[in-house]
């Protein structure tokens, strides 16, 4: 993939992803049931994934996309990508740390780092967004 085709699919992830932030902002009483499908195409854009993914488990996602951009197998990932001090965070566990550090401040709340790390699926952090977002 040339860098004009890498930057033109990063400015339309940034558009994807600013088109469900606005419509989040934009619901009269945000529930999960609302939240949850903006907040996967929002996953999904940052990500770079399609809709083929199926799965909604956080971590799953952020280690598709990971293997997908390094073109390994998640498999490969999951071997390479352990920390060697206990200190060090997995690429996993920090790439989904920022996305929802960036989702949040998109719609300016903000969640505790134990609501974050209880969210296995995407409709748990929908469920967790919405206390913020009543």
């Amino acid at each position: 993939m040339s860098y004009r085709e890498v930057a033109e699919r990063l400015r339309a992830a940034d558009k994807a992803s600013a088109e469900e932030i606005a419509a989040i902002l934009a619901l009269d009483h945000p529930d999960p049931e609302q939240v949850y499908p903006h907040l996967r195409r929002y996953i999904l854009s940052r990500f770079l994934l399609d809709d083929s993914i199926r799965t909604d488990d956080l971590k799953e996602l952020v280690s598709s996309s990971i293997s997908k951009s390094l073109e390994i197998s998640e498999y490969d990932l999951a071997q390479t990508d352990l920390s060697d001090r206990c200190i060090s965070a997995p690429s996993v566990e920090t790439k989904l740390a920022l996305v929802m550090l960036k989702f949040e401040e998109a719609l300016g709340i903000k969640l505790s780092v134990m609501e974050r790390v209880d969210a296995d699926t995407l409709y748990d952090y929908a469920e967790a967004v919405c206390r913020y977002l009543q």
